[in-house]
């Protein structure tokens, strides 16, 4: 390393000696014009500032000069000055380059009580129920007003269950059914912290009035089986709804292939069926691109309920002929 007259070669004084030296074009030039030159001897080696020599010649030796940076002016008080400055910013420089260990925060001290466990146990009972999130739907205004408006369908299809049908059980569809109208217009107002317990009510109610309706058409399922149904459906509310409704779609299918006369009322049940469930699955390719997807399905589902009473009736029917009837003395 060349030593200064001043003392060793500081960064500082390295780039002050810099500026003394000839600019690296200016090497390549000399050393075009005059293939002896072989640079200046540097106190750091850069190979940018020693050209290549393709051929080698032999040529005499060449003394080179040693360039020693020109001191400046006043340089003692300077350099001091300069080398205190450096000092003080290389402790700022080390810490910079140091790695950073991220300090943890310290956790709050629990409060241990009775209702602590029961609270952190029902939240966590919370997340697992479903549906989760507060839905996809009601994105804008235009999409909450007509999907609140086409609620208003499920109160005329119940109605009309409750004025036609002459059964207990299909009397008590036609409440459940007005109770998912209920619940469905609240879901689709509402927004904030209410909107995804509003949205498993809505999935909830659903799985119920499946469950009365398989009652009401097929007959009351066993006590285990109602039990086991009404278990899982906090946590696969649409499984236990899929369930039902495939099992009265089976008995509405039974009766219309043994019965003509329910054949029409079946064929618009089942159009209007399959194109709700279509509208349901909005998120398929085939409905993604309807913003009302969910309005129609709406409709529809009332739709199809609204050709239901000529089955429940029907099945009122054949239960009062099955009965056995009593014979007084």
């Amino acid at each position: 390393m060349a030593v200064a007259p001043d003392g060793p070669l500081t960064p500082v004084r390295w780039r002050v000696a810099r500026r003394s030296w000839p600019h690296p074009r200016v090497i390549k030039a000399q050393a075009s014009s005059q293939p002896e030159y072989a640079g200046p001897v540097l106190p750091h080696f850069h190979k940018n500032l020693r050209p290549h020599i393709a051929e080698p010649q032999q040529v005499a030796p060449v003394h080179r000069a040693v360039v020693v940076p020109k001191p400046l002016p006043a340089a003692s008080a300077s350099m001091s000055q300069q080398e205190t400055a450096v000092q003080a910013v290389k402790p700022v420089l080390s810490a910079r380059r140091a790695p950073r260990v991220p300090v943890r925060p310290l956790a709050p001290r629990r409060r241990r009580g009775p209702f602590r466990g029961l609270g952190r146990a029902l939240r966590g009972l919370g997340s697992r129920l479903g549906p989760k999130g507060p839905g996809h739907h009601d994105q804008v205004i235009s999409e909450r007003l007509l999907n609140v408006a086409t609620c208003a369908p499920f109160f005329q299809a119940g109605g009309r269950i409750l004025r036609l049908c002459r059964s207990a059980a299909a009397r008590r569809f036609g409440w459940a059914f007005v109770a998912v109208g209920c619940i469905a217009s609240l879901y689709h107002s509402s927004w904030g912290r209410a909107r995804p317990a509003l949205r498993k009510l809505d999935y909830w109610a659903i799985a119920l009035a499946s469950m009365v309706l398989r009652s009401a058409v097929v007959g009351p399922a066993p006590a285990w089986l109602a039990a086991a149904m009404v278990a899982a459906i906090p946590f696969k509310p649409a499984a236990v709804s899929s369930v039902n409704f495939a099992a009265a779609e089976a008995r509405y299918l039974a009766l219309a292939l043994g019965h003509p006369h329910l054949r029409p009322t079946f064929a618009a049940h089942v159009g209007c069926s399959a194109a709700a469930t279509a509208c349901f699955l909005d998120h398929s390719p085939v409905m993604a691109w309807n913003p009302f997807a969910h309005a129609m399905f709406h409709a529809f589902s009332a739709a199809s309920f609204l050709a239901m009473p000529a089955a429940l009736n029907h099945v009122t029917e054949l239960a009062a002929l099955t009965q056995p009837s009593v014979v007084t003395a």
